[in-house]
């Protein structure tokens, strides 16, 4: 029998790319084909963003353009779009779609099933692990919760097995992520409970372990603690701050203060000598100055932060922040833009140039001859810059490196003579 051949076209950010692996995971490998171009599909399915308006815009015009491109074949439109505007209203407006699916609820399309894992559907040696849906938090700018629900946890044991399984097939750093990271297990255990998932971590193999999004209200020294006694978790700390005007953070509806922030860095140097902080931040929100916009600028240089991503404040309708004034016109968000983008590259660049000199580990991803491309434990897939080598080395092997120079986004070196033996 001939089977489907599916392509999927994913959206959005890593919480995406977990779903369209576990509808691989879950995918029936006698019926189905996994295929990766639109070209060779019988089915394609566009797995959907609905955080912003211009994700919301961007996923529309991507599946139309692919359904005006391939008219014959079988467009299914998924994800976090129909589920936040609901499937009806989507059929009705949008009735070249061959099928609507709110969510990834792929089973109401065809019949799928829990399968083992395919490795013909992994193509780097990383993985994301979500390890919980939802959101507690009530962001005055953000509309999650109010389509994905409150906080639902998954439990440690099976976020376990799932990482074990992907060692099993060749990854070697896994991602863990969620809407609000830190606040793991407070639905299971009545409080944020992430000590107990990282002590539970222990038991894979699994060479490298990074966390996103961890709000710095969930910063303690006993979360610290349990981070570094883990071994496999990687000192990188990504701490969404988004603004570092106390103004700014109430109206947002952040839950923390400034000096809560401060505070939250201060601990994590404390503990750990060398490390890696990302963040993020949000420009142009309702009522900003340019006082308040310094005073973010001014964190990002206190906090020592390392990397940095900069977005203009996006006015959602469902969002409670629609109805905040003064609004800030987009093209004073455009310059604020660019001035905090040229921060978060010197930024970046001071720690590119710290590096230099220095050995690390580093997870090769792809190799040509004698030179290849991977990252250090400081780099995160897709959005630190990466590490050009030389050196013969195997996509998926952890090797020491030694990093020699730097170009904007790249630590160049080359691979030491043995190779590693610890995980940083």
């Amino acid at each position: 029998m001939k089977r489907t051949k599916i392509y999927v076209e994913t959206l959005g950010c890593p919480k995406n790319l977990v779903r369209t692996q576990d509808f691989y995971r879950q995918l029936d490998y006698s019926n189905y084909e996994v295929v990766y171009s639109p070209e060779e599909a019988d089915m394609i399915v566009v797995n959907t963003c609905g955080f912003i308006a211009d994700a919301v815009e961007e996923s529309l015009a991507v599946a139309l353009q692919l359904k005006e491109e391939y008219p014959d074949k079988v467009l299914v439109f998924a994800g976090c779009v129909p589920l936040r505007f609901g499937t009806e209203l989507v059929q009705r407006e949008l009735p070249e779609f061959d099928y609507v699916v709110p969510g990834f609820n792929m089973p109401s399309v065809f019949s799928v099933y829990q399968g083992a894992l395919q490795t013909s559907v992994l193509t780097y040696p990383y993985a994301y692990v979500s390890i919980a849906e939802g959101c507690n938090g009530r962001c005055s700018y953000c509309t999650i919760p109010k389509f994905w629900g409150s906080l639902k946890s998954r439990p440690a044991a099976e976020i376990v097995d799932e990482i074990n399984e992907l060692y099993e097939i060749g990854i070697r750093e896994v991602i863990l992520v969620s809407q609000d990271t830190g606040a793991w297990g407070t639905d299971l255990y009545g409080k944020p409970s992430l000590e107990l998932l990282l002590k539970a971590l222990q038991d894979t193999q699994i060479s490298w372990i990074r966390l996103m999004y961890v709000n710095p209200t969930f910063i303690t020294e006993k979360l610290l603690l349990a981070w570094k006694d883990n071994g496999r978790v990687l000192p990188y700390f990504d701490i969404p701050v988004q603004s570092g005007s106390d103004k700014m953070l109430r109206r947002m509806r952040r839950g923390y203060h400034r000096n809560q922030i401060l505070q939250a860095l201060k601990l994590i140097d404390g503990v750990f000598a060398e490390n890696t902080k990302r963040t993020s931040i949000m420009v142009g929100f309702p009522g900003e100055t340019e006082d308040d916009l310094q005073a973010t600028l001014d964190l990002l240089i206190q906090g020592e932060f390392h990397h940095v991503g900069v977005f203009g404040y996006c006015d959602e309708e469902e969002a409670d922040s629609h109805k905040l004034m003064p609004k800030v016109d987009p093209e004073i968000i455009n310059t604020r833009k660019t001035n905090a983008e040229a921060v978060a590259l010197e930024l970046h660049r001071l720690w590119e140039e710290k590096c230099v000199g220095k050995t690390y580990q580093c997870l090769a991803e792809a190799s040509s001859g004698s030179e290849f491309i991977g990252r250090i434990w400081g780099q995160a897939p897709e959005i630190d810059g990466m590490f050009l080598g030389k050196g013969e080395v195997e996509p998926g092997e952890m090797v020491e490196i030694v990093v020699e120079k730097t170009k904007p986004g790249q630590l160049i070196g080359r691979k030491k003579v043995q190779k590693a033996t610890s995980n940083k």
